[in-house]
């Protein structure tokens, strides 16, 4: 069987990680950013000048990283699926040997 198959199947787990990694994290940054700059900035006795743009950094390297991470699990997952099907594809199409 060719290698190139199996090349195909590692872009293809990574652009399944790609995707969920950029869609996850934008779904989750927009819908709750400005709820957790509001919620920790209003904590703060005095809030300094720049609360919101770090506590929005951080959260933001949170949401990311932790996305990143959830991705490489589910492109991994997906490149050694495809992988599998692509060897129990070529395995089936060999005739089998009597001896």
């Amino acid at each position: 069987m060719s290698w190139l198959k199996y090349i195909w199947a590692t872009l293809i787990g990574f652009v399944a990680m790609i995707i969920f990694v950029v869609s996850a994290a934008s779904l989750i940054l927009w819908l709750t950013t400005s709820r957790v700059v509001a919620h920790s900035c209003g904590q703060m006795p005095t809030p300094i000048n720049d609360c919101g743009g770090w506590t929005a950094l951080g959260w933001e390297i949170t949401i990311v990283a932790g996305c990143i991470f959830i991705g490489l699990f589910i492109g991994t997952f997906v490149g050694t699926t495809v992988g599998i099907g692509f060897y129990r594809r070529n395995q089936n199409s060999k005739p089998t040997t009597a001896s």
